[in-house]
């Protein structure tokens, strides 16, 4: 109900009633309705005695006058601005606390464009919540949201004005949310109806309108403009657009003509331009309408030459009107500007400014320490905040070399990044590692957010997701060596840093130093693939030569020979785009294939199809394709087959990188190393190589000028990280741009200021964008110069960092007041990460803002712009004219649209002005204007703001009440208490009508001044007739006269009454529930009431009459009543009462203090009372809170649990009961019992006896669980309960505990065999139970093993060890579910988790051994080799690799058979070493090289150790044959072939003979080589006297200088000695001279080699060619997959051991020559046709000797 109170006054000539102060309500009256008043308020209203005859007798305020009881103010919490102007309003208009609503959510955001789902979770739904909470859904009409409160929802079909949405929450039309079109509401003129007061209640939904601005001030501005608006009066400016008047748009101009028509009639001041003028400039505005920028002339530009596109030499530019500076430069440094035609945004020309540096150096990536640095600006990028974002084929913003990787945490840019680096972002360090020394090594990521560090693409610690600055470390073996290194960080928001440190052994821990990085290795990139590589490192000649392939380039045209020049790593050509072409003609070849070119030109406008790299000669041919140039303005790199796919731009003078990749019809482009495109092509497209050539396009007639260099192909597709590692290869170091901080490089044009335009806003904007290595922000300043050119003030646009696109500069600005000019500058701020390119400037624009206007307090407007109201940020983007402007420059309101409205959405102004003038609110107004609801609109200012509400009049009925007590046909007083709330006067009629029938009882004239007048609040006395008994309902309502002003809220013109006329109640029956009771009993009575009026009090009195006839008085008891007619209460009767009969005696009584009586006399026989026994009650069997009165049941549900001393309670119900002799007797059919002992109990007429109980546990099993049974006697033996009692199982207890072998209890496990699971089990009521266990034990990543036990009694204890499953497993929880059944189907289930704590394997031991098991200090190439590995671990071990590697060469080991060895470098291979072959093959050459060992076990988890190992040039192995014995009358004759993985060509061999210790005779030969095995043979006649045996050794040295040697013994045969030989043969003695002499030897030598030499080739050479075929592989791709290939069989696995498998067993005449080893001879029978043998004769004699292969032993078989 309003505070205040409005008089009447009424005309004197028309008064039919009399004047009265307020009276007393009457209690005749039921209620009072109007509306929102209570029963309470009006019962108030009549307690006052006196408040005067004016509705406001102090005055009002407009604030009073608005009333702002149905407002509430949104705030956000999250915004300082919506804080300020939330409080600021909510105190200004005196809103009361639970009308504020907050946003609370810190989540909540303040921009001012939001998504629907941000809209619903962090607005609506909360705003839904605090108007249920707050029981506000019916009382709020108005809500005013802030600025900080979002101003938009965008999306596709469902974005729309916040406003326009939040207002329709909870409404009927809160399903609209979110449609895609508005829909119509029903008020006012444009829907056919009268304007009256909004009520959300009745539209369903709420006004919105918004406080803000360009700032907060203007806001708050608002309020005040608000407060001051009442009365205000000025003029209307309606401003047509003559552009406007075609089809769509003409009717908005129309209506403009409407209202003028309309506010003439009105007598209101109207301003109406129908002319193409744009008004501004008029004063005492009160109302606005106007096309603003859609209006033809609003958007002029002001400022000359706005293109550049007119030129003159007479400004420093180039460009007619501007002049240039140039910025701080070294001598070796130059900046040119220049107005140019080239690269523009529009028009014909833009301003460029060109950079030069110092010489720049190119070096090899691999020469230079350090990481490249990638940045990312992630502004816009959509990403997972608790992971990383993906970086994969993004384009880095910003990249830089680094040097460390050490950037403490800071709010602002890391050092040389730009603001695009300050809040969201990534980047990317990439590179190669270097770690010292082999161990443990700890790496520290210490960042503010996210960070990640990979090794070999392997990852080796993270620290992701947000956070602040912390630390995150993780420890692994790292073998020492070079690794490829990758890092990547990102932010979001806030602070910012990233450190990276190490710590290892000889390592103390440090930030990661420069020194330990490198930008590159130097390998080839996929060198397997590379098929052509022309490095241009000629320095004359017509010849490019391919240094992979044999593909050379031959060059023609006029540089010819002389194009040569000193460029990247090298030299590179300069092709003339005359004519000149490198050329060569390939077979045709179709092939998946990479490119990559290095390009350079000068001449950034050269013609399309100006062609660096072709492989076809028809034009237009797509199944070929060129790299060319595009042409045109912003030329491209482009790659054209019969369409064209860009690449990047062309950079004047910058050398560029160009990569293509093609494979399965998917082409993709790579820009300086970035990926740009895929583009998927048709099948046989692109692919067909017919010739390369460079500097031409494939029809030769458009050719390429500029420099090439660096050009390879390859025959597969390289991925785009080998792509970028390409690009990396080659690394610039240009110097920085020296003059930073203080680069300032800029343009500038004065103009003056038409005379026109002093005083308003102005709007600047233009265009800029960088190409090449430039890094620069940019910025627009504007000076407001004086006539003297005095600076008077200075504005500037934002801060723009310079990107390869064109960036738009925009600003709002107010010249000061006393400026007659403007000077306009771009400036240019180069910092000092530039290194050479151009910044350039296009397309400036200055516009005047419109209209400025004089506005007075309440003033209004609207324009018909699509998106007005689309932002009140100052630097908002001008592209239409923005409300906020209007608002900056003082209108007090103002609607505006956030998205495109439509014109028919926009409101009318006809009917605007209209509302607004008759006295509505400005909110009202605006609504009434347009249906459209629901849409785009933001209505902006105080929604309650009305400076012509003193045309209302409103007349209010406070309250009506009859003064007297009605009866029928006799007349009453009606009091009725009114008021005018309005300021204008009131004529009309009030009347008084009967609801039922529609009867007016009253209708008299009244006339009731303004608010502020005497006589505008009064209270009439009423003469009303009752016709009828019961309730009188009527209403009584004021009915205004058309003539008099319009009346806006007339919800409060109505109010009903109700009375009626009172009678006494009457009771119509009154009975109690039975005819005979006992003393003690309880019992009720009801009575039946019916009356006219409201019985409210109901008392009910009894009394006893004993059988002498004497009466007790009467005791009373309420009743109660749930509906007023059945009343009813409890009686209760004490147990000390006489005998006899019942009577009772009911009094009624009603609102008005009329009663009604009734009474019955002996209803009812009152008699003794009896005994009602209950139990046995079994303590912990029953109920606890049984309370002796009440039965129990015969078989309870609850059991009695053996071995428990409980308590057995019996009771009687009896008010005479004698402790003395009514004793009563327990039985029971088992167990011990007490005696028994009577009890207390809080009811006096209740008498207990107890006995304590036990049945004992037995002292052995117990399979059966016999019930018991316990009966009840009276003290006359009578059984009064028989109870059985079931016995309760207790259900076995158990404990779990994790163990390690010393029965410790752990808190984790490691899945290995020495931690348990240890349970122990009681059932204390079966002590002697038997127990079946079940485990289930579920290990993180799936698996589940289940287990089965019994245990025998007394067994109470298992322990079960907790080996991990035959699968792979995860850290994590393991859970395990233990299940117990025992005795009595009795079962217990627990469940334990422990955490899972998987190790890694670790290789302990790396050994390294021949084939024989023997150490080896090196590794010979060429000779196989064995590793043994001897390693620790928890789990399987299901993958071991194992690799030889040298730079980017690697050759595989194989699993060897352990039991051909016991021990391997001294280590026995039954210790569990696991043993493996390798080999090494062609790839490997002699030097330093690697062996890696990588073992991972069924989960994963991995483990590399690797070690340096040298590799040599391998030692012949000498083979040789020689007799068992020799007589001393034969020459002795030794044969033997050599052979060497290095080759036996050059290889010189020497034997010496030592007889007791003393050498007899040396030789020394090259070996003669057949089929890659040499040979060689020695005869050497025996001296009779040499002593025996003679000692043998052979040495042989190979060309590497790399020797070896045999040593042997044979026996001499003395008994055959000759007796007659000649002199050659006999009586040869050992003398000095022989022993120094070779006399002969060739001799000998050349004779036996001969003779042998046949058989030593026919022997060697199946052996040979099985050599050859030997390999050992093992493919590197499928390591990961542990797939092996099958290693073919070594035939030949030890040379050294030829000698000893002889068989003795075989035939005296078996074919198998002296000498020879059975292997030998069966080499040679499985091998060709022997010289000088037929087929026939071969045939035959392996037929004969085939019989020997059976006769071998088995281990011995081929």
């Amino acid at each position: 109900m309003r505070k205040a109170l409005v008089a009447v006054m009424l005309a004197s000539s028309m008064l039919l009633c009399t004047v009265s102060p307020f009276a007393h309500q009457p209690k005749n009256q039921l209620y009072t309705d109007r509306g929102e008043s209570s029963s309470n308020e009006m019962n108030d209203f009549w307690n006052f005695t006196s408040f005067g005859n004016k509705t406001y007798p102090n005055g009002i305020t407009s604030q009073e006058l608005y009333n702002y009881d149905d407002v509430a103010i949104l705030i956000n919490n999250n915004s300082d601005a919506s804080r300020t102007i939330g409080w600021a309003f909510a105190t200004a208009r005196n809103i009361s606390t639970d009308r504020i609503l907050i946003f609370e959510n810190e989540s909540a955001p303040i921009k001012e464009t939001i998504n629907r789902e941000e809209f619903d979770n962090f607005f609506a739904t909360p705003l839904f919540e605090m108007l249920q909470e707050r029981n506000l859904t019916r009382e709020i009409n108005y809500l005013v949201t802030t600025k900080g409160i979002p101003l938009r929802i965008n999306g596709g079909n469902d974005k729309a004005s916040f406003d326009q949405e939040i207002a329709l929450v909870g409404g009927i039309f809160d399903n609209l949310r979110g449609d895609d079109f508005w829909f119509d509401h029903n008020y006012g003129p444009l829907s056919g109806n009268e304007l009256e007061a909004f009520s959300r209640d009745e539209y369903g939904f709420y006004l919105v309108t918004r406080l803000t601005g360009y700032d907060i001030d203007t806001a708050l501005k608002l309020i005040e403009k608000a407060n001051n608006s009442l009365t205000e009066r000025g003029d209307f400016v309606l401003d047509l657009a003559t552009n406007r008047n075609d089809s769509g748009y003409k009717f908005w101009n129309d209506d403009l003509y409407i209202a003028n028509t309309s506010l003439n009639e009105m007598n209101l001041s109207v301003v109406f331009d129908e002319t193409s003028n744009f008004l501004t400039n008029i004063s005492n505005v009160l109302g606005y309408a106007s096309w603003g920028s859609n209006d033809g002339s609003w958007g002029e530009n002001q400022l000359p030459n706005s293109g550049f596109d007119t030129s003159s030499n007479e400004w420093s530019s180039g460009a007619k009107f501007w002049n240039t500076t140039l910025p701080l430069l070294q001598p070796d440094e130059s900046f040119e500007w220049s107005r140019q035609t080239q690269i523009k945004r529009n028009g014909n020309a833009a301003i460029e400014g060109r950079f030069t540096p110092g010489s720049c150096g190119i070096n090899a990536s691999s020469t230079i320490s350090g990481l490249y640095g990638e940045y990312f600006d992630n502004d816009g990028i959509s990403y997972n905040s608790s992971l990383m974002p993906d970086l994969t084929n993004r384009s880095p913003d910003v990249w830089r070399l680094e040097t460390e990787i050490n950037y403490p945490a800071t709010q602002n840019a890391w050092g040389g990044l730009d603001s695009r680096f300050k809040e969201y972002w990534s980047a990317r360090f990439t590179g190669y590692i270097s770690i010292p020394e082999s161990g443990n090594w700890t790496f520290f990521l210490r960042s503010d957010d996210g960070t990640t560090l990979y090794f070999d693409e392997i990852l080796i610690a993270e620290h992701q997701g947000t956070h602040g600055m912390s630390e995150q470390s993780n420890t692994s073996w790292v073998d020492a060596g070079e690794y490829v290194f990758r890092s990547e960080f990102f932010e979001h928001g806030g602070y910012a840093g990233y450190e990276l440190s190490w710590q290892g052994p000889n390592q103390s821990k440090e930030i990661i130093p420069e020194s330990a990085f490198r930008l590159s290795n130097g390998s080839q990139i996929g060198v397997e693939h590379l098929i052509h590589h022309w490095e241009f490192n000629e320095t004359q000649g017509s010849q490019i030569t391919d240094t992979i392939g044999s593909a050379n380039l031959s060059i023609s045209g006029n540089n010819g020979t002389t194009g040569w020049e000193e460029c990247l790593l090298g030299n590179c050509f300069v092709f003339d785009g005359i004519d000149d072409i490198a050329e060569v003609d390939i077979p045709d070849m179709v092939s998946d294939f990479s490119l990559s070119i290095w390009v350079n030109t000068s001449n950034i406008t050269q013609n399309q199809h100006a062609s660096i790299f072709t492989i076809g000669t028809t034009a237009g041919d797509n199944n070929s394709f060129q790299l060319e140039t595009s042409g045109g303005n912003n030329p491209e790199w482009q790659l054209y087959h019969d369409q064209t796919y860009p690449l990047g731009p062309v950079v004047d003078s910058t050398w560029t990188h160009l990569g293509v990749t093609f494979s399965n019809q998917n082409l993709s482009l790579y820009y300086n190393g970035q990926f740009t495109s895929s583009i998927t092509v048709g099948v046989g497209e692109i692919n067909n190589f017919e010739v390369f050539k460079l500097g031409a396009n494939r029809a030769g007639n458009t050719f390429f000028q500029g420099k090439i260099d660096e050009l390879k192909l390859w025959n597969r597709s390289l991925s785009t990280h080998e792509m970028e590692l390409v690009f990396q290869q080659i690394t610039f170091e240009c110097p920085p741009y020296s003059g930073a901080p203080v680069g300032i490089a800029q343009i500038e044009q004065e103009i003056n200021i038409d005379q026109d335009f002093l005083s308003h806003p102005w709007i600047i904007s233009g265009h800029v964008k960088q190409e090449g290595w430039i890094n620069a922000e940019t910025k627009i300043v504007i000076e407001s110069l004086n006539q003297q050119n005095q600076t008077l003030s200075e504005n500037e646009t934002q801060i723009t960092t310079l990107t390869t696109s064109w960036s738009e500069l925009g600003a709002r600005f107010r010249p000061h007041e006393n400026a007659t000019k403007l000077s306009i500058k771009i400036i240019f701020l180069l910092d000092d990460s530039s290194r050479n390119g151009s910044v350039y400037a296009d397309t400036m624009n200055l516009k005047v803002i419109r209209p400025h206007m004089e506005w007075i307090n309440g003033s209004i407007g609207d324009t018909a712009v699509s998106t007005g109201g689309r932002s009140f940020t100052w630097d908002t983007t001008y592209g239409q004219s923005l409300v906020a402007d209007l608002l900056e420059d003082g209108i007090s309101s103002v609607k505006g649209y956030v998205y495109e409205p439509y014109l028919t959405a926009v409101s009318y102004p006809s009917i605007l002005f209209s509302a607004y003038a008759q006295g509505f609110n400005m909110a009202e107004a605006y609504l009434a204007a347009n249906k459209a609801s629901g849409w785009m609109g933001v209505v902006v200012g105080d929604p309650k703001m009305a400076p012509f509400a003193d045309r209302l009049h409103d007349i209010e009925i406070v309250n009506a009440s009859p003064s007297s007590n009605f009866s029928v046909s006799q007349s009453g007083q009606l009091e009725v208490a009114i008021q005018n709330l309005g300021l204008a006067q009131a004529d009309g009629m009030l009347v008084v009508r009967d609801i039922i029938g529609g009867d007016e009882l009253l209708r008299i004239n009244i006339s009731i001044p303004g608010g502020e007048y005497e006589g505008s609040r009064t209270i009439l006395d009423l003469d009303i007739t009752s016709m009828r008994a019961g309730w009188n309902d009527v209403t009584v309502f004021y009915e205004h006269h058309n003539q008099s002003g319009p009346e806006r809220v007339k919800d409060n013109n109505v109010i009903r009454i109700q009375f009626w006329v009172n009678s006494p109640p009457e009771i119509d029956d009154l009975n109690c529930n039975g005819d005979t009771f006992s003393r003690g009993d309880s019992f009720s009575c009801t009575i039946m009431v019916s009356d006219d009026d409201r019985v409210n009090i109901v008392t009910i009195g009894w009394s006893i009459t004993d059988e002498q006839g004497n009466s007790t008085t009467y005791t009373y008891v309420d009743a109660g009543s749930s509906d007023g007619i059945n009343w009813w209460t409890i009686i209760s009767l004490p147990a000390d009462i006489p005998l006899g009969f019942l009577n009772v005696h009911a009094i009624a009584n009603d609102v008005s203090n009329q009663t009604g009586f009734l009474e019955k006399t002996n209803i009812a026989s009152v008699t003794n009372a009896v005994a009602s026994w209950y139990g046995i009650h079994l303590e912990g069997v029953d109920d606890s809170n049984w309370n002796g009165e009440s039965p129990l049941p015969s078989l309870p549900p609850q059991g009695y649990i053996r071995g428990t001393a409980i308590n057995m309670t019996a009771c009687v119900l009896d008010p005479d009961h004698d402790f003395e002799i009514e004793i009563p007797r327990f039985e029971v059919s088992k167990g011990n019992l007490s005696e028994l002992r009577s009890q207390n109990s809080e009811n006096p007429f209740v008498h207990c006896y107890a006995a304590e109980y036990e049945l004992p546990i037995k002292d052995e099993l117990d399979p059966f669980l016999i019930p018991f049974t316990v009966e009840l006697f009276d003290y006359m033996n009578n059984k009064i309960s028989t109870r059985t009692i079931q016995l309760q199982d207790l259900t076995p207890e158990i404990e779990l505990r994790i163990v390690n072998e010393n029965d410790t209890q752990i808190e984790s496990i490691n899945s290995g065999d020495h931690d348990f699971l240890e349970i122990s089990i009681s059932d204390l009521d079966d002590p002697y139970s038997n127990f079946d266990v079940s485990l289930e034990i579920n290990w993180p990543g799936g698996a589940t093993q289940l287990f089965e036990y019994k245990l025998e009694s007394p067994q109470s204890e298992l322990y079960h060890p907790l080996t991990g499953p035959d699968r792979s497993i995860n850290n994590g929880d393991i859970e395990i579910s233990v299940t117990v059944y025992g005795l009595h189907e009795s079962m217990i289930q627990q469940v334990i988790e422990i955490p899972l704590l998987l190790q890694n394997p670790k290789i302990s031991h790396i050994s390294i051994c021949n084939l024989d098991g023997d150490p080896i200090e090196e590794i010979s190439l060429g000779i196989p080799f064995l590793v043994g590995i001897e390693s620790q671990y928890v789990r399987p071990i299901i993958f071991t690799a194992v690799s030889l590697g040298q730079d980017d060469s690697f050759v595989y080991g194989v699993p060897y058979d352990a039991d051909k060895i016991t021990n391997c470098d001294e280590v026995n291979v039954s210790d569990g070493l696991e043993i493996y072959r390798l080999v090494s093959d062609a790839t490997i050459t002699k030097g330093n090289a690697s062996v890696r060992v990588i073992i991972r076990d069924i989960d994963g988890l991995s483990h590399t150790q690797r070690f340096d190992a040298s590799l040599n040039y391998s030692a012949p192995v000498i083979d040789f044959i020689v007799p068992d014995n020799v007589s001393i009358i034969e020459n002795l004759k030794i044969n033997a072939a050599i052979s060497d993985s290095d080759g036996v060509t050059g290889t010189v061999c020497g034997l010496e003979t030592f007889s007791d210790g003393i050498s007899l005779w040396n030789n020394s030969q090259p070996v003669m080589v057949s089929e890659k095995i040499g040979y060689i043979g020695w005869t050497w006649p025996l001296p009779n006297d040499i002593i025996s045996p003679v000692s043998i050794m052979i040495t042989c040295t190979d060309v590497t200088n790399t020797s070896s040697f045999v040593e042997f013994q044979i026996p001499i045969d003395f008994n055959n000695s000759c007796q007659t030989c000649d002199d050659d043969a006999t009586n040869t003695t050992i003398d000095d001279s022989l022993r120094s002499s070779n006399t002969n030897t060739s001799i000998y030598v050349s004779v036996a080699f001969l003779g042998i030499i046949f058989i030593l080739i026919a022997l060697l050479t199946r052996k040979s060619k099985t050599d050859e075929e030997t390999v050992d592989t093992w493919d590197s791709n499928l390591i990961e997959d542990n797939i092996l290939w099958d290693s073919r069989n070594e035939v030949n696995e030890s040379q050294s051991n030829a000698n000893n498998d002889l068989l003795d067993e075989l035939a005296p005449s078996s074919a198998i020559p002296e000498g020879w080893t059975t292997e030998q001879f069966f080499w040679w029978l499985d091998g060709p046709l022997p010289e000088g043998w037929t087929e026939e004769q071969w045939k035959q004699f392996r037929e004969e000797n085939e019989y020997l292969r059976s006769e071998l032993p088995d281990n011995l078989k081929l």
